[in-house]
């Protein structure tokens, strides 16, 4: 028979653990709050600055492609081999190879399902070095159209949100209820790993892991931010992780409400927004929308070196882009109504000093 003290152990230890619980699961009336939170191995590391430095770019407009030149709904700037810049017309869902002068010069159609208008929506494409369209859609099957015009599905476990291609590798960023946010594939379709495990009970915390991935300038690693903008990770195909850091100005992890019904939602309206990430001249380059205190959203471009994750300097847009790629010499930058070039050179890798720069809003 335990004892006294024994029982009254039990008992604290009992109650420590309800209090724990729900500590983790505030309730309210109809609805319980989460609150994610990261793991030890991978909290991000801080940047050495807490504001932003505010640089201009100087650009040429070289031309543009809307709907005068046959592009009506564009979306997903992507490169394809041999370096040549492809977007996705959601008005005629076909994807379009764009020129540096601003005509559209091929197009690829969707395999069939992809190209059934209303039906589908595409949440991401990405072309590998074999010349294969990796594409996935709202609906979670991911294929590939081969050069040859035959079709690759990865099947049910290949299910993605997002694609990014390496030299021989195509990485998917999987549901966040996964305890893995990435899976790392052949180009024949063969599951190689999985990995990326950033937040405690990820199964059910995941959703504010949701966001963008691009492959860097080596092509021998991916750069992902989620889309609530709270920091930014580098990760090679292997799942071996280069480093994890605050982005500038950084929100918390997002409050999470859990209803009766088991539906995870967030609590309250995010104040950022990552609509983009592209990689050229070792600077990762994030697009984001911004929360304004007279509840205006603001465009804005935030720079950070690639080889460390160092914040370097935002620079502020007027116009509303949904997305950017730098080709060479070129950005290509698109909005709802269609796509501009612009000739701006990437930055210099030597620039790596942010302290070098102004603080001056431009």
């Amino acid at each position: 028979m335990p004892t006294a003290g024994k029982k009254f152990a039990l008992g604290f230890v009992v109650i420590a653990i309800v209090c724990l619980i729900w500590g983790l699961l505030e309730p309210t009336s109809s609805v319980y709050r989460l609150h994610p939170r990261f793991k030890a191995s991978l909290s991000p590391l801080p940047q050495q600055r807490e504001t932003r430095l505010w640089e201009s770019w100087k650009m040429v407009k070289v031309a543009s492609v809307g709907a005068a030149q046959g592009l009506h709904g564009p979306a997903y700037l992507r490169t394809g081999p041999p370096d040549h810049v492809f977007i996705l017309d959601t008005g005629d869902h076909k994807v379009k190879e764009i020129s540096s002068s601003g005509k559209i010069v091929a197009e690829l159609n969707l395999p069939q399902g992809f190209s059934a208008k209303g039906s589908i929506r595409l949440s991401d494409m990405a072309f590998s070095r074999d010349g294969t369209l990796w594409l996935c859609d709202v609906n979670l099957y991911t294929v590939g159209l081969l050069p040859d015009g035959s079709i690759h599905s990865l099947g049910a476990e290949g299910r993605a949100f997002r694609l990014a291609t390496l030299q021989d590798r195509l990485i998917i960023m999987q549901p966040p209820t996964s305890n893995e946010l990435f899976a790392s594939y052949t180009l024949s379709g063969h599951l190689i790993a999985k990995f990326g495990q950033f937040l405690e009970d990820q199964s059910r915390n995941g959703l504010p892991l949701l966001g963008r991935i691009s492959a860097g300038d080596e092509s021998e690693s991916i750069f992902y931010v989620p889309s609530y903008g709270g920091f930014l990770a580098c990760v090679t195909a292997e799942g071996i992780t280069r480093f994890v850091v605050r982005t500038i100005e950084p929100p918390e992890l997002p409050e999470l409400i859990l209803t009766r019904s088991g539906a995870v939602t967030y609590h309250g309206r995010l104040p950022v927004s990552v609509l983009g990430i592209c990689v050229a001249a070792q600077r990762v380059y994030l697009l984001t929308a911004l929360s304004t205190k007279l509840g205006t959203t603001a465009r804005l471009v935030d720079v950070y070196s690639a080889t460390n994750g160092s914040y370097l300097y935002s620079t502020a847009i007027q116009d509303r882009w949904t997305g950017m790629l730098f080709a060479g010499d070129l950005l290509y930058t698109s909005t709802d109504e269609g796509v501009t070039i612009w000739h701006r050179p990437a930055d210099s890798p030597a620039v790596s000093d942010p302290n070098a720069r102004t603080n001056g809003r431009p």
